[in-house]
């Protein structure tokens, strides 16, 4: 017989899942949502491009036949041997004027094709319009246009994009040279040491220009003899009309200062009528 007092009962109640289940289901809950929301954000961009796109298509087909009308009024006074000259000429001026690079299309000549997208494309700052050229055409189109956006915005990321090698280079010394000047060689992320060797360079002609000794050029480390010769001749720092390498050594008068003896009269007004700058 069993003994019923020595059984211990329990009350059995059903298992709570624990935290880290819940957790985990909520995670995965949330997970699935965001994949959904994901997708139609997806979805939505994609139908949107689609129709950007068609209507860009139309409008670019409304100009176009805007454009036709506007020349096929413009082309009657092209006459004779130059008629189709005449004509691409007309073409490539309505097509800069209307800013659109499909129009060229019709042009007969490759060279005045390329010649017309390319002004819109360099009007535009976009490479984009270049988009109607052939294949090199089209390369060397959105080369300049590379070109001219790398020095604008002095962004050395845009001359990467540039498929000529001597316009890329071209592009990556003049953006540089333009970092270096602002001294910002940190903020764009190239060799500092550009930077302070151009600021020793600076100090160095100003040092010079202090000086007035224009032989100086021959005894500083910070810059070679010709290149300093070569700034301070094209540099005219105090504006009277006269480079500082022409004054310091040909006048003697001030580089830094536009009239030197203080008497009305610039340096360069003096020693035009033969007059003493010094006096």
């Amino acid at each position: 017989m069993v003994d019923t007092n020595n059984i211990e009962f329990y009350d059995l109640e059903p298992e709570q899942p624990s935290r880290k289940m819940t957790r985990r289901r909520f995670m995965r809950l949330g997970g699935i949502i965001g994949i959904i929301l994901v997708v139609g954000l997806l979805l939505v961009y994609i139908v949107n491009t689609v129709e950007q796109n068609r209507l860009s298509s139309k409008d670019v087909e409304m100009i176009v036949a805007r454009a036709e009308d506007e020349i096929a009024s413009k082309i009657a006074v092209c006459t004779g041997e130059d008629q189709e000259v005449c004509t691409d000429q007309i073409r490539t001026d309505v097509a800069v004027e209307m800013g659109e690079s499909a129009i060229c299309n019709e042009i007969a000549d490759e060279g005045a094709r390329h010649n017309c997208a390319s002004l819109i494309a360099m009007d535009a700052m976009d490479p984009e319009a270049c988009q109607y050229l052939e294949a090199e055409d089209k390369a060397s189109c959105a080369d300049s246009v590379n070109l001219l956006l790398g020095i604008d915005r002095i962004n050395l990321a845009i001359c990467d994009l540039i498929s000529s090698e001597r316009l890329a280079d071209s592009c990556r010394s003049q953006v540089t040279t333009i970092i270096v000047r602002q001294n910002a060689c940190t903020q764009y992320g190239i060799n500092p040491s550009l930077c302070a060797d151009a600021k020793a360079r600076q100090q160095a002609i100003q040092d010079i220009l202090v000086a007035g000794d224009v032989t100086l050029c021959n005894r500083i480390s910070e810059i070679v003899p010709e290149d300093c010769f070569d700034i301070l001749g094209s540099n005219d720092t105090d504006g009277d009309g006269l480079d500082d390498y022409t004054e310091m050594l040909r006048f003697g008068t001030s580089p830094l200062k536009a009239d030197t003896d203080s008497d009305g009269y610039s340096d360069l007004v003096e020693v035009q009528y033969g007059f003493d700058p010094f006096n």
